[in-house]
């Protein structure tokens, strides 16, 4: 058996567990940081992130200090893109000619000198318009690949690097985003075309989904504090995030309860129309669905199915469902603590989908990995 470290960096947030790559993979450790910043600070909001992140491994010191350790960063981190490309080819075409594509794309979109590449991902490759993963050459002369490609500030990547290798000398550290862990790990849940829709703490990524490939990305500058801070501006964040679960609950009397009600149902609308907006750009360029998986932090998320219920895309409510233990039930055990962090889990999910080496070789590795 071996063990990983799962680290995740929230835009208000870092959350880290321990994996351990078993036949089912079993989650412990689980501990989420909360941090703050003065809003329109970036470089506050890091000082703040990396504060948090020496605090969160801590935790993890009865994991061997050589375990890989697997960091996924959610916007504000990091930055990504899909990219076309399309090349013409007579007679045969395999792998040999994709990673030729690949290093073409390369020399005509290069990385800016101030940014370091994350992920270089063949999300999907088609032969004269045919999906493939060219295990095998195949015939045809039009060869198509969708590229994903993030990015992050080399300076932030080093000052992350630095903290994790304070605190663990020996382990090497490997990076990721939201979109292709959380593509690539939901996947085991759904197969038909759907939305993901990851509310952080300040920014919303939205992750259309299509045949199990990505196809269109956009974000959101407002997370659930946002909406936390609409309703009571006045008021301490986690006192208004504490009355939000409660009324999700059930539990606070009647007057109290009618008037946050209100409150949340005007907050969401400001919150729906931004996500509105970037539905229908994403949806310019991918097919769309109202199928909606939707990822936020444990606390939130007894709540914010109010907020999504009220995004109209068409004259259609999205119809959204809570990654949380019920969908992901059997698919891993816990620690004693028990907690369920809906997106450790499912980075965990991936992780152990793509490392554990007595599997036979996933959909993952087969497609999305195919040109590494």
């Amino acid at each position: 058996m071996s063990t990983r470290c799962v680290v995740d960096l929230d835009s208000g947030s870092v959350g880290v567990c321990s994996l351990a790559l078993e036949d089912t993979p079993h989650i412990s450790g689980v501990l989420r940081l909360p941090f703050t910043a003065q809003p329109g600070d970036p470089g506050a909001l890091e000082v703040a992130l990396l504060a948090a992140l020496r605090t969160a491994l801590d935790s993890l010191k009865d994991v061997p200090a050589d375990a890989p350790v697997d960091v996924v960063v959610a916007s504000p981190w990091f930055d990504a893109s899909l990219i076309a490309l399309e090349g013409r080819q007579s007679g045969t075409i395999s792998e040999l000619e994709r990673r030729r594509l690949i290093e073409e794309a390369r020399a005509q979109y290069p990385t800016a000198p101030h940014l370091a590449s994350l992920e270089e991902l063949s999300v999907e490759t088609r032969v004269n318009g045919h999906v493939t993963t060219l295990t095998n050459p195949v015939h045809g002369g039009q060869l198509s690949v969708l590229l994903y490609r993030s990015v992050a500030d080399a300076s932030f990547i080093t000052r992350v690097q630095d903290v994790i290798h304070a605190a663990r000398p020996h382990a090497p550290v490997f990076w990721h985003t939201t979109p292709t862990v959380y593509a690539g790990a939901l996947r085991a849940v759904r197969s038909d075309a759907y939305t993901i829709i990851d509310v952080g703490s300040e920014v919303t990524d939205l992750v259309l989904m299509s045949q199990g490939v990505i196809r269109a990305l956009r974000s959101v500058p407002a997370g659930y504090r946002t909406i936390a801070r609409t309703i009571a501006p006045d008021r301490p964040l986690a006192d208004t995030l504490s009355r939000l679960s409660m009324l999700a609950r059930a539990e606070l009397r009647a007057p109290e309860a009618d008037a946050l009600q209100s409150q949340l149902s005007r907050a969401a609308h400001a919150f729906a129309d931004p996500l509105i907006t970037a539905l229908k750009d994403a949806g310019n360029s991918a097919p769309f669905t109202h199928q909606v998986l939707l990822i936020g932090d444990s606390d939130a998320l007894v709540w914010l199915p109010q907020v999504v219920d009220l995004v109209q895309f068409g004259g259609r409510p999205l119809q959204s469902t809570l990654v949380d233990h019920e969908l992901l039930r059997g698919l891993a055990t816990f620690g004693a603590s028990g907690v369920f962090d809906a997106s450790l889990v499912t980075a965990s999910l991936f992780f152990h989908t793509t490392k554990h080496k007595s599997r036979k070789k996933s959909w993952i590795e087969r497609v999305l990995y195919s040109t590494l």
